[in-house]
């Protein structure tokens, strides 16, 4: 008997710091799992807290939302028709095609003619800027303008695909949004706001009338569904 508690009593002596180092280890692999599941979080809410912090804590824009930006005093003095390539330059965006929304302050290059059923030719596209759908109109021709910029197949990936028209959903009728085109500059107001299904595409049919809209997911980062801006030329 005496042997078998000297045995039981070696075998607790020996497995203590197995058990030790395996607490240890386990504890140490929970925290590893927390820490980078932390980073993600604040990888996800990076590019949404910065944009929210950066609409809240910017001046009022009623002098940005007007359709001529301010021109500043020691700007050359420029014909009409290149007003729209001067403005563009100033806003860091190209001329020929692109876009930019005063009341929140985005904007970015347009990337024309994108298929919408090609998914690597439009993530593409969403590295660079606005996607403009293939098939629908340009300002100016009098039908439909489509362009869309929304995050892809993670919410984590937001920051990469879906900063431009993150604060979309501030948009309001009566706001502006101008698109630069051609070396031209077309001016449209927002006239509705709607959340659709994301496997409609009904939207991108063309009318006869000249209208813009614009295209997020809605939640912001998901692929649940899709914000429409829509927008009428200013007469």
């Amino acid at each position: 008997m005496i042997t078998n508690y000297k045995e039981i009593h070696d075998d607790i002596i020996t497995l203590v710091p197995v058990k030790r180092f395996s607490f240890k280890s386990a504890r140490l692999i929970g925290l590893s799992f927390i820490f980078i599941a932390s980073i993600g979080v604040v990888n996800l809410l990076r590019s949404s807290v910065y944009q929210e912090a950066k609409y809240a804590l910017s001046p009022k824009r009623e002098v940005q939302a007007q359709e001529s930006l301010p021109t500043p005093t020691n700007a050359p003095v420029l014909k009409k028709s290149h007003e729209a390539v001067y403005e563009a330059g100033q806003l860091g965006i190209n001329p020929l095609y692109s876009i930019y929304i005063p009341k929140i302050d985005a904007k970015a290059d347009v990337v024309a003619e994108i298929d919408t059923q090609n998914e690597n030719l439009y993530l593409d596209a969403l590295q660079k800027g606005v996607a403009h759908a293939m098939g629908t109109s340009h300002p100016g021709q009098g039908d439909t303008i489509y362009m869309f910029a929304h995050s892809t197949d993670s919410p984590l990936r937001v920051s990469e695909y879906n900063a431009v028209f993150y604060l979309l959903r501030k948009l309001e009728a009566g706001d502006s949004i101008i698109v630069y085109h051609n070396n031209e500059k077309y001016v449209y107001k927002v006239s509705q706001k709607i959340v659709v299904e994301a496997s409609d595409t009904s939207w991108l049919t063309k009318t006869g009338q000249e209208k813009l809209i614009l295209q997020t997911c809605d939640p912001p980062g998901t692929q649940l569904k899709r914000l429409l801006i829509i927008a009428e030329p200013n007469s």
